[in-house]
C-alpha cells in the first residue's frame, strides 16, 4: 500500500511509546529499493523525520547476501573512503555461478549519488572488501548504501542507513592540527631560548665574581 496514513498519539514528558510498523509488498511489486519518511509533529509544530528503507526481493532465491559498513570507515567524511565488507553464500547451488553486483548511494530522497556495478563469481561462499570514495559535493545527512545481487531472474539485496557528517570536517581538523603544531614549536623556542638566556646569565654573573 502506498498511501500515507495518519495517527495520533499522547505521551507525557520524557515518555517513550514502542511504535510497531508493517510494510507489505504486492506480488507484482518490483525488486527493488523504495524510500520513504515518517514524519512525526507535535502539537507545537516541532516536525522530526525518520527515513525509511523497503526493500523488495525476489521469492526463492538461491543464494544469499550481506553487506556491512566496516568501523574503519566511520565517521563517513567527504573525501573519504566508506569501507564494505561484502559476503555472497550459495544455499543450495552445487556449482559456481556469476552474480552481477550494483553499488548505489543514495540521499534519504531518493537522488542517485553513487552507482558502482560489477561481476564476480561464486563458490558456495564469497567474501570481500569494497572501498568507495565519498563525493566531496554532497551535504551533509542520511545516506543509504543499496547493493543489488542479480542471477538470471533471482535477485538478493542488502542495505545500510550511514550519516555523512560536514564536509569541511577533515579540513578543519587539518587546521587545528596545523595550529597546534606551529604552537608546539613556538612554545619549544621560547623554551630553548630562555633556557640558554639563564645559562649564558649564570656563567655572566660567574665571570665578574
Amino acid at each position: 500500500n502506498d498511501t500515507a496514513t495518519t495517527e495520533i498519539y499522547t505521551l507525557s514528558l520524557h515518555d517513550a511509546l514502542p511504535i510497531s510498523l508493517i510494510f507489505s509488498s504486492k506480488e507484482y511489486s518490483i525488486p527493488d529499493l523504495f524510500l520513504g519518511k515518517i514524519m512525526v509533529q507535535s502539537e507545537q509544530g516541532i516536525i522530526k523525520e525518520v527515513p525509511v528503507a523497503v526493500d523488495i526481493k525476489t521469492e526463492d532465491i538461491f543464494f544469499e547476501l550481506r553487506v556491512d559498513i566496516l568501523e574503519e570507515s566511520l565517521p563517513i567524511k567527504a573525501g573519504k573512503e566508506l569501507v564494505v565488507n561484502v559476503t555472497l553464500k550459495s544455499i543450495g547451488a552445487t556449482e559456481k555461478f556469476d552474480v552481477a553486483l550494483e553499488y548505489v548511494i543514495r540521499n534519504e530522497d531518493g537522488k542517485e549519488i553513487l552507482l558502482e556495478t560489477e561481476v564476480v563469481t561464486v563458490d558456495k561462499y564469497l567474501n570481500f572488501i569494497k572501498r568507495f570514495m565519498i563525493p566531496k559535493n554532497i551535504p551533509p545527512g542520511n545516506y543509504i548504501l543499496y547493493v543489488k545481487a542479480t542471477t538470471g531472474e533471482e535477485m538478493d539485496s542488502s542495505s545500510n542507513w550511514f550519516l555523512f557528517s560536514e564536509k569541511n570536517a577533515d579540513l578543519l581538523n587539518t587546521k587545528e592540527i596545523i595550529i597546534l603544531s606551529i604552537g608546539t614549536i613556538i612554545l619549544l623556542y621560547l623554551i630553548i631560548y630562555l633556557t640558554k638566556r639563564k645559562k649564558e646569565r649564570k656563567e655572566e654573573q660567574f665571570s665578574l665574581d
